[in-house]
């Protein structure tokens, strides 16, 4: 141990002549100081590109703790395969596993707790999914802008894609063996070698509290850690808590054994790094680990230098600083000039900088967006962002075509009523709402694979029609059907979303226009527009409406096109700017003198007689059937307009425009 903590000059060395008469004239340099506290910070720029230096040279040797492992064993292979080969590549005969964080990763994986963490948070999903009921009469008032069957159709979507998500996660736990088997691999290659961990472990429990005592890195964060009994535990990110198999008993049957704290674990493997280092006669260390407790890390630290998507990133804390006590013994013990820690996010970024054509994996799985950031944009060419899919749940059915050309025909017997296949599937629709069931229990594989075009389209459309009516229970349903449509598989999905959409946007006994479309589910069926497999449904309706004396304003497959809107000011007003017209996409859509007083504008603003111009165009928006995210905003949108009693939004089916070729 006093080995593993000794300057490179052993305490017994002699000091040499001349070094002695230097020290005697006072010519000798004065020794640096040991404890240095950063003041300011370096931006993100800075930072990459010092450590992207600091990779190549030869003097820095880059360490993985077991959390930086246990969160590889959970990612894909391809992303797991560009950071292993990159570091192999950049850093041959740098690149170490010390035997304590080896360890470590053994007892979990024996304990297989990536498999049972993903089995607890799925359970927690499934809780959420069926959370409905409770929030069910919170939803009957309108919320914000929408209405309350909005904010039903919403509420069910999202709950029923949390119970999707549970049931998908089910099937991790197949990659879990050549996950792991992969990492082994990599600490086997890289595990340390001339360190002697045993003697650490002797000695630790005195040194440790001593240290903890003085709140000396790295470890006092865990310095309460308390023993736990076997049984399925949780894990935090770092994968350092005590876990078992689950079995409840030792290996030969016995009864339960008390499992270690672990509390001294951070510390064994920062004093293994650097008994390493100081053999390795190493100038730098890199640690890569998960673990960003202040026992680690400079507390404050800045976002200085990021750019939007590491700012729009989750969870990215600011440029990690290592504690400098840390610094300071990484001098003292190993001679160590510079320590640097990345977490995955900010190895993320630096493989994107090291490796921009090969790194596209890693950053992917690394580098997580914030809830609500916009998904990025499509391959080059691309008009927008691409709506992710699901894996499916089974292969479609032999009986299922899906076409643009098949589908203008089903959709020509679609209008009607259901009878045969379709008749059946609406009966047990019908069976499963009066149960209290959602229409989840109904879209299952022995209900849906043995069916054609034909009944899955009439019986989409037909869910569509009945929820638009306002029946019992088939306004949540068909909120349900859209949630199921990204884990379906693609034909069978593309064949009810085409239901869905032709129930929206045609009128069921002729198949023209409906003005304007309607449905409790249009804002989630316009988001599902641009998912890859539903453009032949898209196509199909839409050709539908192309063919009718008037359309909507905005067409099905029209997603990303700006819509223009003008508010005009009503001339002989006095005072006060008074609301006189709107136009989008040129198209008039106010009533000077509205009789319908549910559609005036005062009603639909809540008695308020000024009111932005926003919320005017958001009142046409909903009335007529369109996007209000595609209506390109103008200055109009932050004034405010006086509204006199009588003016109002236009009929809406008297809103739409006109086939020039049926004119012509």
């Amino acid at each position: 141990m006093a080995d593993a903590e000794s300057p490179r000059r052993a305490a017994g060395t002699p000091m040499t002549f001349l070094g002695a008469v230097a020290r005697k004239l006072g010519l000798a340099k004065a020794p640096e100081p040991l404890l240095a506290i950063p003041i300011g910070g370096e931006d993100a720029e800075e930072f990459l590109a010092r450590i992207a230096a600091l990779l190549s040279a030869v003097g820095t040797h880059v360490y993985l703790d077991t959390s930086m492992l246990m969160w590889l064993t959970k990612v894909g292979d391809a992303a797991r395969t560009q950071l292993f080969e990159c570091l192999e590549a950049r850093c041959s005969g740098r690149l170490h596993v010390p035997v304590w964080a080896g360890h470590e990763y053994l007892r979990h994986h024996v304990s297989k707790t990536v498999v049972t963490n993903l089995a607890e948070t799925a359970e927690k999903l499934r809780k959420v999914g069926g959370l409905y009921s409770v929030l069910h009469p919170y939803l009957d008032v309108p919320l914000g802008d929408a209405t309350p069957n909005a904010n039903r159709v919403q509420a069910r979507r999202a709950l029923a894609q949390a119970s999707a998500l549970a049931d998908l996660l089910g099937g991790w736990s197949a990659a879990y063996a050549a996950n792991a088997d992969a990492v082994i691999a990599f600490v086997n290659r890289h595990s340390t070698g001339g360190t002697n961990v045993f003697e650490l472990v002797d000695s630790i429990e005195g040194v440790g509290a001593a240290r903890f005592s003085g709140r000396l890195p790295p470890g006092f964060g865990d310095r309460n850690k308390k023993e736990k009994r076997p049984g399925p535990l949780a894990t935090g990110v770092d994968g350092s808590d005590p876990v078992t198999d689950g079995s409840g008993a030792d290996d030969d049957g016995s009864e339960p054994r008390m499992v270690g704290h672990n509390r001294w674990g951070d510390l064994i493997f920062w004093k293994e790094v650097l008994q390493h280092a100081r053999l390795q006669r190493a100038r730098s260390i890199v640690l890569l680990t998960n673990d960003r407790k202040n026992d680690w890390y400079l507390g404050g630290g800045t976002n200085a230098g990021m750019d939007a998507e590491m700012l729009a990133t989750e969870r990215l804390k600011p440029i990690p600083r290592p504690h400098p006590l840390l610094v300071a013994e990484a001098r003292s013990v190993a001679g160590v000039r510079d320590l640097a820690l990345l977490d995955s996010p900010y190895v993320g970024f630096l493989l994107a900088r090291l490796l921009p054509d090969a790194s596209d994996a890693f950053k992917d799985v690394a580098v997580v967006q914030r809830m609500g950031v916009p998904p990025p944009e499509g391959p080059a060419g691309a008009e927008g962002p691409v709506t992710p899919t699901i894996a499916p749940q089974w292969r479609d059915g032999p009986r299922v075509v899906y076409s643009k050309a098949r589908l203008r025909d089903v959709l020509t017997r679609s209008r009607a009523p259901a009878e045969g296949e379709a008749a059946a599937l609406v009966a047990l629709a019908a069976t499963a709402l009066e149960g209290g069931e959602g229409l989840g229990a109904v879209l299952v594989e022995a209900n849906l694979r043995e069916r054609d075009d034909d009944a899955l389209v009439v019986f989409a459309r037909e869910v569509g029609d009945r929820s638009r009516a306002g029946g019992a229970g088939w306004t949540s349903a068909a909120a349900d059907l859209c949630s199921a449509l990204l884990v379906l598989p693609h034909k069978t999905s593309g064949n009810l979303y085409a239901g869905l959409l032709a129930s929206a946007y045609l009128e069921r006994a002729d198949n023209e226009a409906r003005l304007p479309p309607s449905s409790p589910a249009l804002e989630t069926l316009w988001s599902l527009e641009g998912v890859p497999h539903f453009s032949a449904a898209v196509a199909a309706v839409r050709a539908k409406l192309e063919k009718s004396e008037r359309r909507p304003v905005r067409l099905p497959g029209e997603a990303r096109t700006p819509l223009p809107a003008v508010i005009e000011i009503e001339a002989d007003s006095e005072g006060p700017e008074e609301l006189g017209q709107l136009r989008i996409a040129g198209q008039r859509v106010l009533e000077p003198t509205q009789f319908r007083k549910e559609w005036r504008l005062r009603e639909l603003m809540g008695g308020e007689e000024r009111v932005s111009g926003e919320r005017i165009v958001r009142a046409a928006c909903a009335l007529l059937g369109i996007p209000f995210e595609e209506v390109v905003p103008t200055d109009d949108f932050g004034r405010e307009f006086g509204l006199r009693p009588e003016i109002g939004l236009r009929d809406p089916a008297q809103v739409y425009t006109a086939n020039r070729e049926e004119e012509s």
